[in-house]
Parts: C-alpha cells; sequence; structure tokens
C-alpha cells in the first residue's frame, strides 16, 4: 500500500474538474470541499482512536464521494486502503495499516487545499 500512496502522492488533484463545464466546476468544487473537510475530521477521528472498523466505514464513504465526481485515482487509493483493512492481516497488522492511513488522510487534506486554491482563483465561497 505504502508504494501505491507514494504514487498518488504527487498527484493532479484539479484533473477531474475537466469533467464538468464551467459553471458545474464551482459548485462541485465548493461541495467537494465542504463534504470532504467533514469526512476528513471523521476519519482522523477514527484513526486516533485506532478502530479499523470505524477508519473502514468512514473510508468507504470518502471513496464513495471521490468516485461519484469522478476523482477516480483517489477513489482507487482509498479502496486500496479499505482492501488492507479488510485483510486478515490487519487485525495483527493494525499500526502498520493505521500509519498508511495517516499518510492517505494527508493526501486527501491536500486535495482540499488545492481546491481551496483552485476557488480562491476562481473567486468563490470556500476559498
Amino acid at each position: 500500500m505504502t508504494s501505491y500512496i507514494d504514487d498518488i502522492s504527487s498527484l493532479d488533484h484539479l484533473f477531474w474538474l475537466e469533467n464538468y463545464d464551467s459553471a458545474s466546476q464551482k459548485m462541485i468544487a465548493n461541495c467537494y470541499v465542504d463534504s470532504m473537510e467533514e469526512d476528513l475530521d471523521t476519519l482522523i477521528t477514527a484513526i486516533a482512536h485506532q478502530t479499523p472498523d470505524s477508519t473502514r466505514n468512514q473510508l468507504h464513504k470518502i471513496k464513495g464521494g471521490l468516485a461519484m465526481i469522478g476523482h477516480m485515482a483517489l477513489a482507487d487509493a482509498v479502496n486500496q486502503m479499505i482492501g488492507a483493512i479488510d485483510s486478515e492481516l490487519c487485525r495483527t497488522n493494525w499500526p502498520r495499516h493505521r500509519h498508511e492511513c495517516i499518510q492517505l488522510s494527508k493526501i486527501i487534506e491536500e486535495s482540499i487545499r488545492v481546491m481551496k486554491a483552485w476557488l480562491k482563483d476562481h473567486n468563490e465561497v470556500n476559498a
């Protein structure tokens, strides 16, 4: 999993916006920031409490949102993390998976930061 996280750490977090027209881009970007900030807070809490099941459930919610808007590279990374948590090894190797979840949460946080910068450049609400 770590190598996959390394592969997406320099991901272009704006490419998926090209699937939408100009007016929709701004609306979707605002929704992305609002919902992803809330989802990320819940994920960070689950990770901090060291609960694999809660972490998995929150990752599943995040993956669904990412897939729905077309941010498939990040959705795929989240899906791989869900698979790792679902594996039998997770119960005995949670500290390693927990570390990987923290890394993934930082990438999600970066995607929010990038989206806020894009909104600021386009004079929008969540900037």
